[in-house]
């Protein structure tokens, strides 16, 4: 009995820590055309999914002289406790665009249809980029390796912000 009510505990601190780090959150940059957002999201079993909207600083060690390509990919192999979220991503050529990906935009292919191709890499672009994501005080801290990758994603509770994410559909983002 003891065992059954800990796994019982332990499910629902799983899913209370779960719907507390669903919604959307930004770093913000000096530039803000060139933001960063990290969609978070939960189905109805509690399984967690979601986007990241990144620019090409995320895996291109240096820029100069140039604007980033922009991406969406959805969020692989996430993996959430009440401390941190794990999360990678895959970017390939194809994926880049020359405008950031709105928000309500799930895809590249639908992106595709009205962004145009970012022009700098015209091929040879296939990364993968994990994410460990630190909790802090209602934000998301990701530490790379050095100050520069660095990110700081802030939850957004800007309703028009939330609004475009959620396509029109009722979403409680702020379910604290």
């Amino acid at each position: 009995m003891k065992k059954l009510l800990f796994v019982a505990m332990l499910l629902l601190s799983t899913v209370a820590n779960a719907q507390k780090i669903c919604g959307v959150y930004v770093n913000q940059v000096e530039d803000m055309y060139e933001d960063q957002y990290l969609v978070i999201e939960q189905d109805e079993k509690g399984k967690l999914s979601g986007y990241y909207y990144g620019t090409t600083d995320d895996f291109d060690e240096v820029r100069e002289g140039y604007r980033p390509g922009f991406f969406v990919a959805e969020l692989k192999d996430i993996k959430s406790d009440a401390k941190s979220l794990d999360f990678s991503v895959e970017v390939q050529t194809e994926d880049l665009f020359s405008l950031p990906v709105p928000l309500n935009v799930r895809s590249s292919r639908v992106a595709s249809k009205f962004l145009m191709p970012w022009t700098v890499y015209l091929s040879g672009v296939k990364k993968r980029i994990s994410f460990h994501c630190l909790f802090n005080n209602g934000s998301l801290i990701y530490q790379a390796g050095d100050k520069y990758s660095s990110k700081t994603f802030v939850k957004v509770t800007d309703v028009r912000i939330l609004n475009v994410v959620s396509e029109g559909k009722v979403i409680n983002w702020n379910n604290n």
